[in-house]
């Protein structure tokens, strides 16, 4: 902790307020402000042998980007039957079967260069939410490095999230799909994901799929990107 200031009274004096003043505002001698704004002296330094200026430069060990959406996203599933550019997954049963067929989420993507081989923890946050009209038509979101599917099994994958039904109403009595049942009945999804990466650049993106096996079963999936960030340390680094 800083050496604070230490200010001495006598009885009687006048000036207490101008004293007062000058420790917490002065500028002239240490004050309270001062040293709150950096004005350090040797006496606020403790001796750390361990650390030296190698260990805190800027990206000696580790460094990181974060990337993020301002805007709700619209991804058109399509479907057979459908106008051209309806949609963009028309006949994908499983979009595990399809990798080509995912797309990037603009927010939740991000190029990186690593400038040594190190240990990447990738971690993201988005709100999603889907239109379909049955509850067995699903979007998936799952996480790919450098293109690649970082997951294969929606069951046990810790990157793979999927959504039903979540906008609209279940279709009985006086409730159809043409009315929304709540506004703010998105899913959040927040996770994280550690790889290990040699030198060089990489990609990092969450990917969005969906089922489009019949007209209209999945019209929409909305996704907002609140952040995907990747932070990276050296291996192999020491003190």
């Amino acid at each position: 902790m800083a050496t604070l200031p230490d200010t001495t009274f006598i009885d009687g004096e006048l000036d207490v307020a101008s004293k007062v003043y000058e420790a917490i505002y002065g500028f002239e001698s240490p004050s309270l402000i001062s040293k709150l704004n950096g004005n350090l002296d040797s006496n606020d330094l403790k001796s750390e042998q361990r650390l030296s200026y190698l260990h805190v430069q800027e990206e000696a060990f580790s460094g990181g980007r974060q990337v993020g959406g301002t805007a709700t996203l619209d991804f058109f599933a399509g479907a057979k039957n459908l106008p051209n550019g309806s949609g963009w997954w028309s006949g994908v049963q499983d979009p595990f079967t399809a990798p080509a067929a995912w797309l990037p989420v603009p927010g939740a993507s991000s190029k990186a260069y690593l400038p040594y081989d190190a240990h990447v923890l990738i971690v993201w946050s988005v709100t999603w939410a889907n239109d379909s009209q049955e509850i067995g038509e699903r979007s998936v979101l799952d996480l790919f490095v450098n293109d690649d599917l970082v997951a294969g099994n929606i069951n046990t994958s810790p990157t793979t999230r999927q959504i039903n039904r979540s906008q609209f109403g279940n279709g009985g009595g006086d409730v159809g799909y043409d009315r929304i049942m709540d506004r703010y009945k998105g899913r959040s999804y927040s996770g994280h994901y550690v790889v290990d990466l040699p030198a060089g650049y990489h990609d990092f993106a969450l990917k969005v799929c969906s089922t489009g096996t019949g007209k209209n079963k999945i019209k929409n999936t909305k996704i907002r990107a609140r952040s995907l960030k990747y932070i990276y340390f050296r291996q192999g680094a020491t003190y």
